[in-house]
Parts: C-alpha cells; sequence; structure tokens
C-alpha cells in the first residue's frame, strides 16, 4: 500500500513518542476484543514483537480465516487495505496485515 510504513517503522514511531506501551496495550485490547488469547507484556521489545505478531497472524491465516477476520474487523482495518495484500504468498501476506493492523493502532493511539 502506498505510504503504508512497514511494522518496525511502526514500533519504532511508537517509542519516539513514548506511545509504544499503549500500543502494546491497545492491540491486546482489539486481540481479546477479536476473541483471542494472544497477549504480549507491555515490555517486550519491538523487534520480538513484531516477529512473534506476524507469526501469530501467519499461523490465524492459515488456521482460522474467520477469527483472522473478525481480528482485522475489531481493529478496523479497511478492507481495500487488505485487498491489496490478498495476491502474496502466505508469509508476505501475514507480513503485511500485521503492518496494517500495527499502523491501524498507532493511529488510533495518536488521534486520541
Amino acid at each position: 500500500m502506498p505510504g503504508q510504513r512497514d511494522g518496525i517503522q511502526v514500533l519504532e514511531d511508537a517509542l519516539k513518542v513514548a506511545k509504544y506501551e499503549m500500543l502494546v496495550q491497545q492491540l491486546n485490547k482489539d486481540l481479546a476484543r477479536a476473541g483471542l488469547r494472544e497477549n504480549y507484556p507491555t515490555t517486550i521489545q519491538s523487534r520480538s514483537l513484531l516477529r512473534s505478531f506476524t507469526a501469530f497472524i501467519y499461523e490465524l491465516v492459515s488456521r482460522d480465516m474467520p477469527a483472522f477476520l473478525n481480528l482485522l474487523y475489531a481493529v478496523d482495518v479497511p478492507e481495500k487495505a487488505v485487498n491489496e495484500l490478498a495476491a502474496s504468498e502466505l508469509h508476505e501476506f501475514a507480513v503485511g496485515a500485521a503492518s496494517l493492523i500495527l499502523n491501524r493502532e498507532f493511529m488510533k493511539l495518536k488521534y486520541r
């Protein structure tokens, strides 16, 4: 997606403006709203979070598409952005989807 930052850029931006912990909390909140048990400590390093969250998205997409779609709805990721990822390989799709979700979570914090 043009102008879309990758996941690590989003996390580094959140660290720069002291909103990283809030981003992790928002992610955990939306995971719970989607009925998912995945939860990340607010102390997790940004690269570890990205790696773990991307792996979680990969597993979710490959094993439980309805749960993945429910997560996208809970986070409010635009359908158009997801559709642009649809032609990718599964790993690329998971990386892109994780970045979309993290971008959306950060945007929520910026407008609070």
